[in-house]
């Protein structure tokens, strides 16, 4: 049987497969989006068989894009797989795991590009579609960002950070206050009262710190971060300034070549290996 053939019912199979794995995505669930992991073997494949050049065998996946019609992330899925394909295969070449990994990368960049240009597009043409895709890029966004924050510990970092300056500019201002108090009443006052005061100061180091971080502890507004991320995303796509979900979702691609860009080199180097054990 022809091999041309065999490649194209291979990548029509795996487009398929990859469309369809993301039917029932949960957009609201980031782990959903591991149902994106067949798209990285159907690259993969397409990548290997198009190690000395585009072929042809990699348009089987356009038709699949019809799948489009479905809508939702679907649609995306299917556009993202059918279009991707052809890319990955144009822009294919060689036979390393090196060469395997950088092939992603332009054709994540073009198909960022073209999301972000066909979504600007109908939301200058659908009020509805541009408040859907503003709350659910704000919100994503935010619990992203979120969760970004509170992983690296920056809120914990700076909170440890601002305690531990209460306590330092305390204990600084209550030492120098008692050498002042001290020095300004040594011949004024009794030994014993003298001690007194010391003794009154000492006792400040010890409990003033504490008292002043409770209270700042108590008086700390909670702040929602997810929320605050959410608000800003929400007023930077309003109106004409929409447009920036172009560059937004074109970097946002190009942002996951390391891993697509990996996915795709391991699934390649497996359809490799797979021929040359079987050959």
């Amino acid at each position: 049987m022809d091999r041309t053939y065999l490649e194209a019912v291979t990548v029509f199979a795996l487009t398929t497969l990859a469309v369809s794995a993301t039917y029932f995505a949960d957009t609201s669930s980031p782990e959903t989006f591991l149902l994106f992991a067949p798209t990285a073997i159907l690259y993969g494949f397409v990548a290997y068989s198009s190690r000395e050049g585009f072929n042809k065998a990699s348009l089987a996946a356009v038709p699949v894009i019809g799948f489009a019609v479905v809508g939702g992330i679907t649609a995306l899925s299917a556009f993202i797989a059918g279009l991707g394909a052809v890319l990955v295969s144009i822009f294919a070449g060689g036979d390393r795991f090196r060469e395997y990994y950088g092939t992603t990368h332009i054709p994540l960049l073009v198909l960022g590009i073209l999301i972000g240009s066909a979504v600007f597009v109908l939301a200058m043409n659908d009020a509805q579609f541009q408040q859907n895709v503003q709350n659910q890029s704000a919100q994503f966004l935010g619990q992203t960002g979120e969760k970004i924050v509170n992983q690296s510990n920056i809120v914990s970092s700076q909170k440890n950070t601002q305690i531990s300056m209460v306590e330092e500019t305390s204990n600084a201002t209550i030492f120098y206050t008692q050498a002042y108090v001290l020095n300004q009443t040594k011949n004024d006052l009794e030994r014993s009262d003298l001690e007194a005061v010391s003794t009154a100061f000492d006792s400040a180091k010890q409990d003033v710190p504490v008292r002043m971080t409770e209270r700042i502890e108590s008086e700390r507004v909670s702040i929602d971060m997810s929320e605050r991320i959410e608000d800003v995303v929400s007023a930077r796509l309003q109106g004409k300034h929409f447009f920036i979900i172009i560059p937004i979702l074109a970097s946002l691609a190009v942002g996951l070549q390391p891993l697509i860009g990996l996915a795709t080199a391991v699934s390649a180097k497996g359809f490799q290996y797979a021929e040359e054990k079987l050959l």
